[in-house]
């Protein structure tokens, strides 16, 4: 039997030499943290006499190595709603959670499950149906189209976090950030109010955390926000606007359409979608 002694200390490449291990079946644990410890282990490994060593030392040694790096969910291919549901239900019922949590490797495995942030309190968003799916392809299409062809920005679909801040972060079905913006947008979530989200409205999208993500969105400062019913075939485009005797920000309508008809974007000028074109 060989030993190898690793010396790792970013968490993201543990995490990928312990997947690869489980896929070799290759036992991995980690060295004791003690300086001492870890350099006589090392002279240890490093002798070629290995196999002739006694029992009662490897016993020893083995029973000072600790966990390589505990993680809250088994290493598999995918990861289902259900999956996230389990990993929850480890940690207290009252826990806060914040940003940093929904970033941390060892918490949360990739997934294209939404998971987002309110006031410290988790939720997901089981895996949309296809309807939801094709109208989000679509309308994200003629935004895309209409964005590149006049060099205003760039589109994001969902999962991407929109990071108010470390106690709350969204994750829109569609989100347009203008050419302007584009520096502040960071590698693991946008930390800039998007200037247009498109939420599809799905049954897990209940009332009550709809509106509290429309008045983060609000707060946020962002100026266009739209919501889409694929049921009722209805689009709804409101922008922001400024109560000058609170002076709160509140969204208003400023286009709609059901079954048929056009609308149009205020944020993007120039842009209008016949609504037949993403409920046919």
């Amino acid at each position: 039997m060989q030993t190898f002694l690793l010396q790792i200390e970013e968490a993201t490449q543990i995490l990928l030499f312990q997947m690869l291990a489980q896929e070799l079946g290759i036992e991995m644990k980690a060295c004791p943290d003690d300086k001492n410890d870890t350099e006589n282990l090392t002279n240890y490994l490093t002798k070629n006499n290995i196999e002739e060593k006694s029992q009662e030392k490897n016993t020893a040694l083995e029973s000072e190595k600790m966990p390589f790096h505990s993680l809250y969910y088994p290493i598999q291919t995918t990861y289902r709603y259900e999956d996230l549901l389990a990993i929850v239900a480890q940690f207290p019922e009252d826990k806060l959670w914040t940003f940093s949590d929904l970033q941390d490797e060892t918490i949360f495995p990739e997934t294209t499950i939404k998971k987002q942030l309110l006031d410290n309190q988790l939720y997901f968003m089981p895996n949309p149906s296809t309807l939801h799916q094709k109208i989000l392809n679509l309308t994200s299409t003629y935004l895309t189209l209409f964005v590149s062809e006049n060099d205003l920005g760039d589109v994001y679909v969902a999962p991407v976090s929109v990071k108010i801040d470390e106690n709350n972060a969204l994750e829109p079905d569609i989100i347009f950030i203008s050419i302007s913006k584009k520096a502040s947008i960071g590698m693991q979530a946008i930390t800039v109010a998007p200037d247009l989200v498109v939420e599809v409205i799905s049954p897990a999208n209940y009332k009550k955390l709809r509106e509290e993500k429309k008045a983060r969105y609000a707060d946020f400062g962002v100026q266009e926000y739209w919501e889409i019913y694929p049921q009722k075939k209805y689009l709804k485009i409101e922008t922001l606007v400024q109560d000058p005797l609170s002076q709160s920000s509140h969204y208003q309508i400023f286009s709609e359409a059901e079954q048929n008809g056009i609308v149009r974007s205020k944020v993007l000028e120039g842009f209008s979608l016949d609504i037949e074109k993403i409920f046919r």
